[in-house]
């Protein structure tokens, strides 16, 4: 085609012509929905390089799986021998769950915040702006076979524009994997409320 620029012409009359005469679509470029699916396995916990991973904590927050109350439950939890809660209403959550007929499997991977664990969420740190990685605090399977991910925050830290980020990017990471995302206040969660 020809185009032969006159006075009269205009840009706007120039490029109508020009988008009238080509499929610009197809003559640059195919556009193809495609989505791809891939499965990958993941470790909870990465071996330790010493043997054991070096963390302090009180020991009223410490579950060890050979206590006598959580024998009957090793099977059903403890991809490391030891859990170390950061709170009370963590560790509460955490027995209260591991009890319940519904679940099958429950793993506690908040303690495993600094590279230990490749099960994590990128998020854009809204403070920041920087990509950053979220552990949620547990892993649990349930009855069906599906998965949830389960995080305990401080009450006053619900609203916060962290965790509202990590919710955010958590719910979309669950959706595409068919999982879901639980945020609880750790005021319901020391008090026995669980999730079923």
């Amino acid at each position: 085609m020809a185009l032969y620029l006159c006075d009269i012409l205009t840009w706007e009359h120039i490029l109508i012509v020009f988008l009238d005469e080509f499929d610009l679509g197809t003559i640059f470029w195919d556009i193809v929905d495609k989505i791809t699916t891939e499965e990958e396995e993941f470790e909870l916990a990465k071996p330790p390089a010493g043997g054991f991973y070096p963390w302090k904590v009180k020991k009223e927050l410490l579950v060890v799986d050979n206590d006598q109350p959580i024998r009957e439950f090793v099977n059903k939890s403890f991809h490391l021998d030891k859990y170390c809660f950061a709170s009370g209403s963590e560790k509460r959550f955490f027995l209260d769950l591991l009890k319940r007929e519904g679940v099958n499997k429950l793993y506690f991977t908040g303690m495993l915040t600094h590279g230990e664990s490749e099960f994590f969420i990128s998020y854009i740190d809204p403070i920041s702006q920087t990509v950053r990685k979220y552990y949620p605090d547990f892993l649990m399977q349930n009855q069906d076979g599906s998965w949830t991910m389960i995080e305990i925050k401080g009450d006053y830290m619900i609203d916060d524009a962290v965790t509202a980020a990590k919710e955010k990017y958590a719910l979309e990471m669950g959706f595409v994997n068919q999982m879901e995302y639980r945020l609880m206040e750790s005021s319901m969660a020391g008090n026995g409320q669980v999730l079923m």
